[in-house]
C-alpha cells in the first residue's frame, strides 16, 4: 500500500470481524477484529490491536467476509460477533465465587460488578440451556435456535438474556461454542437436534 492513499474510518464506532486475505498469513491467523477502515481505491482494512505489546497492525480484508460485534460478552470476557454460535445456561445456586469448581469457569471483569461464567459450576442445578446461532434482525442481536420441544424456531433478541452492560448476569454461563463460517456442521447440528433443554 503506498504511503500516500489516504484511510477512512467506516461506522465509526463500531468494531468488525473479517477475513485476512493475504497468502503469509500465520498458520490459525485467519481472523482479524477492530474498526473498518476504507482506502480511496476502495480497500478495506481492519486495525487490529496487537494483545501481546499494544501495538496496532493494519489487516488487509475479505470484504465478502464482515461480521459486527455485537457488543455482547461471553463468559470469559471475549465479544461476540455475528455468525458466533453460542450457548446459554441459566443456572442456580452457584457457589461461592471463590470456591474450587470455580476457578477454571469464571471470570471477573474490572467494569462487572459480578463475575461471569463460560459453562455452569459443577456444584450449581442447571435451569435451561439455549445454542444458537447470532444474527441481526433490525439493527438488533439476535439468537437464531431451534425448540424441539414444539418443533418451532425462535429469534430472541439477546437483551433478554444480558445485563444493559453487556455482560450476562451472575446466574447466566455464556460459551462461544463455533461460528457459523468455520464451523457449519456445528451450526447444523444446533437447528438440526434442537438446542433447548430444561432441567428434568
Amino acid at each position: 500500500m503506498g504511503h500516500n492513499r489516504r484511510l477512512q474510518l467506516v461506522y465509526p464506532g463500531f468494531v468488525f470481524r473479517a477475513k485476512v486475505n493475504y497468502k503469509n498469513v500465520a498458520k490459525g491467523r485467519t481472523w482479524t477484529e477492530g474498526p473498518l477502515f476504507c482506502d480511496d481505491s476502495y480497500n478495506y482494512y481492519i486495525i487490529e490491536k496487537n494483545r501481546e505489546d499494544d501495538n496496532y497492525i493494519m489487516r488487509s480484508i475479505y470484504t465478502d467476509v464482515i461480521w459486527t460485534d455485537t457488543f455482547y460478552k461471553s463468559g470469559n470476557g471475549s465479544d461476540i460477533f455475528e455468525t458466533d454460535i453460542i450457548r446459554l445456561t441459566c443456572f442456580d445456586n452457584a457457589p461461592a465465587s471463590d470456591s474450587e469448581d470455580n476457578s477454571n469457569i469464571s471470570t471477573h471483569p474490572e467494569n462487572c460488578s459480578h463475575p461471569i461464567f463460560s459453562s455452569p459450576p459443577l456444584s450449581s442445578k442447571k435451569v435451561f440451556s439455549i445454542s444458537g446461532v447470532v444474527c441481526f434482525c433490525g439493527g438488533t442481536a439476535c439468537i437464531s435456535y431451534f425448540n424441539p420441544g414444539d418443533g418451532l424456531y425462535y429469534l430472541t433478541p439477546l437483551y433478554c438474556f444480558f445485563e444493559p452492560t453487556g455482560y450476562p448476569p451472575e446466574n447466566l454461563a455464556v460459551e462461544i461454542i463455533g461460528n457459523s463460517v468455520d464451523n457449519p456442521d456445528i451450526a447444523e447440528k444446533v437447528f438440526r437436534a434442537g438446542s433447548v433443554q430444561s432441567r428434568a
